[in-house]
């Protein structure tokens, strides 16, 4: 991605230092013409100069008296105001580490984000356009980006985000919510499991780790020893990945045909890690709808075919791949030749001045074709070209920070994919035999209350713990015609009853109570009862939802795993 230009407008450059340096020359001039046109030839320049420098310290008498010229009048009033205004902006850079410390500790249910890189930054500025609480973990205190934050307000810890002591000092234990943006994977998997021993010590609230790891396959393998392991109370560690997710939303978006019958082939121009998931996705997406496989015709793609392969050794079985020989800085003849018979063309470059030119070149030569360019940094370009309907162009920008910041994308690890897909279960199993259209339970993700979304993820996060209990695991799904893992029904019932046994203690945790119907506004349930005690209907929608989760792991591209020895 392209580095992005320094952030501050220029209101708020102009109110610092340079701003005390015009208004201090401006009062020294005034004051030296005032003085000069009151005493005349009484005095010299020296004397008028060092006459000027005493209006700063309010100790010119020469100042004074009846009629005072204009100038000398203004500059009289302008120098003292300079050095007060001065003195407070030294002041406030003496102390403002005392200052944020302070601010810091009435923080409670913020954002802590570690790192200011460009996502990084961008999530900063997101949150604190929304009025959210946000506190900035740098290593770097010369950083630009730290400069920029601060002009904003935003308290700012120096440190080693991998030391606990800072992540206590940004108050990460209070917080809602951690972003580890730091560096690469290793340090943000380091910084990860720090905030799991500062949260696992202090308790309280629970506080949600999102943690970048940029390697697909590394980021697949700790989502999975995440959600397999027996999670910590009042704390959730998600993994995500940008390329994916970007490139989930792109095919979603541009690419539907993928999951119909019949051919499909799309164009990849570049090799960077968004280009290697939408040919991953797209691959994964026809087998996982049981298609022929999807022909990529890839372009200026470096040894990205190299990379895929050794992540997916079944990628060939859902992609069928050409490689066209061709450079991004002039695609030939051949290369879009080629492309024009793509259903869509995506443009995954890691330079946004590159991808849009390219993107620009390849629109025109296209024609109907439609082309679609992720973007890293350039909002403004990314509105003119989606804006442009005139041109005849048919270019489709995706601005990647704004697309995964806007929304709770960036939250999609595994557990929050698993809590999406065993709700959408749930409801099509509930509307199915047991309907009701005033369940506030029975709604779309997106319009159900928070309190049933984090029931969800309670559950997701417990899965780890229920399986252990059979004997099972979780994994990448490596094999994607495998079929789903089938549970014996001993186990079925087994992790039914656990399951059932999590939700009666997440509810007393939230302070339900037992009553004879159901009412979310007053807390009440009639299910706070032991497994024996409930009906066999509502024993059955436990069972149901443990049937689906073998299904549902094969969905989001994971599998459940018999441990040997058990």
């Amino acid at each position: 991605m392209s580095a992005r230009p320094g952030g501050g407008s220029i209101a708020r450059r102009l109110a610092g230092w340079p701003l005390v340096t015009v208004l201090a020359i401006t009062a020294f001039v005034l004051g030296y013409l005032g003085f000069r046109a009151r005493l005349g030839g009484e005095r010299s320049v020296t004397d008028l100069a060092y006459l000027s420098l005493q209006l700063f310290t309010v100790e010119s008498g020469s100042a004074a008296g009846p009629s005072p010229p204009m100038s000398l009048e203004i500059g009289r009033l302008l120098a003292p105001a300079t050095t007060a205004y001065a003195l407070g902006r030294a002041l406030l850079q003496v102390f403002r580490t005392q200052i944020e410390q302070w601010r810091l500790r009435l923080r409670r249910r913020h954002v802590v984000v570690v790192g200011l890189g460009w996502l990084g930054l961008e999530l900063v500025e997101r949150l604190s356009a929304a009025d959210r609480r946000v506190v900035v973990v740098s290593i770097d205190l010369d950083d630009e980006a730290v400069a920029s934050v601060r002009r904003s307000r935003v308290p700012v810890v120096v440190g080693d985000a991998r030391n606990p002591e800072v992540l206590r000092e940004a108050r990460a234990q209070r917080a809602s919510h951690v972003v580890v943006l730091a560096g690469d994977d290793e340090v943000n998997a380091e910084i990860a499991l720090a905030m799991g021993g500062v949260v696992g010590a202090e308790g309280g609230e629970p506080v949600v780790c999102l943690t970048h790891i940029r390697d697909p396959q590394l980021c697949r393998m700790l989502r999975t020893e995440v959600l397999s392991r027996h999670h910590t109370a009042g704390f959730r560690l998600e993994f995500f990945n940008v390329a994916e997710e970007a490139a989930a939303i792109m095919l979603d978006e541009h690419a539907g045909f993928l999951t119909d019958a019949g051919p499909a082939i799309i164009g990849v121009v570049g090799g960077n890690d968004v280009a290697a998931a939408v040919v991953s996705e797209a691959a994964r997406l026809r087998r996982l709808h049981g298609l022929s496989p999807v022909e990529v015709v890839m372009t200026a793609c470096g040894d990205l075919m190299n990379r895929l392969e050794s992540r997916f050794p079944q990628l060939r079985m859902g992609a069928s791949i050409e490689e066209v020989p061709g450079r991004v800085e002039s695609l030939d003849r051949a290369a879009i030749d080629r492309l024009a018979g793509c259903g869509v063309v995506f443009v995954c470059l890691d330079q946004d001045t590159t991808a849009i030119a390219t993107a620009l070149e390849v629109a025109d030569r296209l024609g109907d074709t439609p082309v679609v360019v992720s973007l890293g940094q350039w909002a403004g370009m990314s509105s003119m070209l989606a804006t442009d309907a005139g041109s005849g162009r048919m270019i489709h920008p995706f601005l990647i920070p704004s697309r995964l910041l806007d929304a709770d994308l960036l939250l999609a690890g595994l557990g929050e994919r698993l809590a999406r897909e065993a709700h959408a279960a749930y409801v099509a199993g509930r509307m199915a035999d047991y309907p009701d259209p005033d369940d506030p339970a029975l709604v779309d993700w997106r319009d159900l209350q928070e309190v049933f979304r984090e029931s969800s993820r309670a559950q997701a996060a417990h899965l780890g713990a229920k399986l252990q209990a059979i004997g099972c695991g979780l994994a990448p799904l490596v094999d994607w015609d495998a079929p789903p893992a089938t549970l014996t029904e001993d186990e079925i019932e087994q992790l039914a009853i656990l399951e059932h046994e999590r939700w009666v203690e997440e509810r007393l945790a939230a302070k339900w109570r037992q009553g004879d119907h159901k009412d979310p506004v007053r807390k009440i349930t009639p299910y706070l009862v032991p497994w024996d005690d409930l009906t066999e209907d509502i024993r059955e929608l436990d069972r149901a939802a443990v049937r689906a989760v073998p299904r549902l792991l094969n969905r989001a591209g994971y599998q459940l795993v018999r441990i040997r020895g058990k």
